[in-house]
């Protein structure tokens, strides 16, 4: 189960979210359809800072078959803290089944 760990810092937010902040000027979706190597993506459905509906419409912006995403039904923005097994195995499982014999 999700413990209560992450401080809030409403000064960093504010000034990340403001206008023309750091978030107004990121706009990567459009160049993610550029990309042309496996891409994993892991997120938590329950994540406060960055919304899951964020998360697929980046998996989305990829070519097709370009990225591969798995949500954690009972995770938020700390996989490490929140399901860190099943994401370690999701790592492992993808760079088995992207890694180049003799690489």
């Amino acid at each position: 189960m999700m413990q209560q760990r992450s401080i809030l810092h409403l000064d960093v937010l504010s000034h990340f979210f403001r206008p023309r902040g750091g978030y107004a000027e990121l706009d990567y979706l459009r160049e993610l359809a550029r990309v042309r190597v496996p891409t994993l993506m892991l997120h938590g459905e329950l994540d406060p800072i960055v919304p899951v509906e964020l998360a697929r419409a980046t998996f989305n912006a990829f070519p097709a078959g370009c990225a591969t995403l798995h949500v954690f039904p009972d995770c938020a923005h700390d996989m490490s803290q929140d399901a860190w097994p099943e994401a370690a195995a999701h790592i492992r499982q993808f760079i088995r089944s992207h890694a180049h014999a003799g690489g």
